[in-house]
């Protein structure tokens, strides 16, 4: 008995404290494989995942939007999926149990969440590339390079609404909206193109001088654009 129980703190230890911890293999974006038409997207940077799902034919910006606080959890005891009580300091990058808090604006000021502010999936499993939940229902997400630029236009808009920058604060990235009804893009400065932007679309901004702005303003699409065009 002694034996096995020495076997098993060995696993735990290497498990949990590994060279690479899981937490490390979530960081980046996911999308859900497949769920009836509704797409979910995870954007996972350090502790913190945005996670947000929303119909794809709709342009509709009040879909679901979660600020996680993510990690994992060494040791629970039996009954701990039932505990109405997590002790938000107990969460580590590496660990046995994966544990999401839904936001951090539960966290009280002793560093406890109160139930159902947190959950404990009865399954999980990230190998850098496929990301499985089971907190009830199984979600699969595979991992992608960069997220959708439709998506990113949701989030864009979702954030004004919420006076909120997820863009600037989950990915990096500096968007601005276009303010002339038919804008046009230009190839170089000063080179117009035939390529149009819309009141309301966005842009990526790549780079920038005094006058001119280098754009991503669709999916694969790059070009310059005046800053005095957009907001």
């Amino acid at each position: 008995m002694k034996k096995l129980v020495t076997i098993f703190l060995i696993y735990v230890s290497t498990y949990a404290y590994g060279q690479t911890s899981q937490l490390s293999l979530m960081q980046g974006s996911w999308q859900c494989l497949s769920i009836e038409g509704i797409t979910i997207f995870k954007i996972v940077k350090a502790n913190k995942c945005l996670e947000f799902t929303f119909d794809t034919k709709s342009d509709a910006v009040d879909f679901a939007l979660y600020e996680l606080i993510i990690g994992f959890q060494n040791y629970i005891t039996s009954r701990s999926y039932d505990s109405l009580y997590l002790n938000s300091g107990s969460l580590v990058p590496n660990g046995l149990y994966y544990t999401e808090i839904l936001n951090k604006s539960y966290i009280r000021e002793d560093g406890f969440v109160v139930r159902p502010n947190f959950l404990i999936p009865s399954y999980f499993e990230c190998d850098g590339n496929t990301l499985s939940i089971n907190g009830g229902k199984l979600f699969e997400f595979e991992k992608i390079e960069k997220v959708p630029f439709e998506a990113l236009k949701k989030l864009y808009y979702k954030g004004k609404r919420n006076n909120r920058d997820y863009l600037k604060d989950y990915l990096n990235l500096k968007v601005l909206s276009v303010n002339s009804i038919k804008y046009i893009v230009y190839t170089e400065p000063d080179r117009p193109s035939k390529a149009r932007l819309d009141g309301g679309d966005i842009v990526i901004i790549l780079e920038e001088n005094e006058k001119w702005l280098k754009v991503q303003y669709k999916e694969n699409s790059i070009g310059w654009i005046k800053k005095a065009d957009v907001k």
